[in-house]
Formats: C-alpha cells, structure tokens, sequence
C-alpha cells in the first residue's frame, strides 16, 4: 500500500475531494500517482493562460508548424521543432486557432468582456482553514473582480442542458 505524507495529505483541494467522493483508493491513487494530463485538460490550460494571463502565453506554449508527422520529414520537423522550443507546452495550430477564436467571442461579448477587464488578479492560489472544521484548505481562483470572482471551464458541448451535465459531473459545483 502507497504511503501518503502529511504534506500529501493536506491540505483539502477540490481535487482531493472528487478523488475520494468516488472512494477512498482514488484518493489514494491521486495523492500518490503522477498526473497525467490528458488532451482536454492541456487544452484548458492553454486557454486559460491565453485568456487570463496572455503575457505569459508565448513564453510557455509554442504552436507547432503543420507538417505532416507521417512522413520522415514531417517526423523531423516536429520533432527539431519540439527540441527547439526549450520546455514550451507544444500545441497543435488547430487548437490554437480553436483558442483565438474562443477569446475572440469572449472578448466581443461586452458583459463577458466588461467583467473580464474588471478583474486585477488572476490564476491565484488560496489557502485557509474550514471555519466548522478547522482542516486546513487549498483552492485556486481564475480572476478576481472587485466584488466577483470568475472560474472559466472550457467545455465539448455549450449546450446549456449539456454543460449543466458536466458541472455536477465534474463537481463543479462544490462549495470548500
């Protein structure tokens, strides 16, 4: 059996509790196994980090040429491309167009817009104690306005039905 450390162990994260809510050897497997990130959550991040903190974007992402990765050229121009972009995130040009065009539909809608521009921190890491417990808390807000905060999730399906599914799929909606 895996052993957990107290720094493993606490503090308590969203994260932490979706992994337990399905049962105590997830948990367990959370705090233990590396995370693997798969193809949606790489694509989130880069969206985030294009939306929220695009000063930051180009130094951490590089957008890969579009070779075809079949061929012994292609295989060696990605690849002299991957080498060369120095521990960069690589994403594909797809979903980096995919990106662009999302920010620009965010940013041309003017309450999304507004609300956005509003906002003075982002990406930032919280910690407290839960006031009934006292059990020691982590959690991490996408942007800060002065009386709001914003938690961007990117979706497959926009449709309102759809993406309620997925906020009680993912527990989105919790409460720490």
């Amino acid at each position: 059996m895996a052993t957990i450390t107290t720094e493993q162990a606490y503090p308590v994260s969203n994260s932490r509790l979706s992994a337990f809510k399905r049962s105590p050897s997830h948990l367990i497997q959370y705090l233990t196994s590396d995370k693997l990130q798969t193809p949606a959550m790489a694509f989130g991040s880069a969206f985030h980090m294009a939306l929220l903190q695009p000063d930051l974007f180009d130094g951490s992402y590089a957008v890969a040429p579009e070779v075809d990765r079949r061929s012994k050229e292609g295989k060696l121009a990605y690849d002299k491309f991957v080498y060369e972009a120095d521990g960069k995130t690589v994403i594909s040009s797809a979903d980096n167009a995919t990106i662009e065009d999302m920010i620009l539909r965010i940013r041309s809608n003017s309450v999304a817009n507004e609300l956005l521009s509003a906002c003075k921190g982002f990406e930032s890491e919280f910690h407290w104690n839960n006031v009934d417990t006292g059990i020691p808390m982590r959690g991490f807000i996408d942007a800060i306005g002065p009386s709001f905060l914003i938690d961007v999730k990117t979706t497959t399906n926009a449709d309102p039905q759809s993406f309620q599914r997925d906020i009680f799929r993912n527990y989105y909606h919790l409460v720490l």
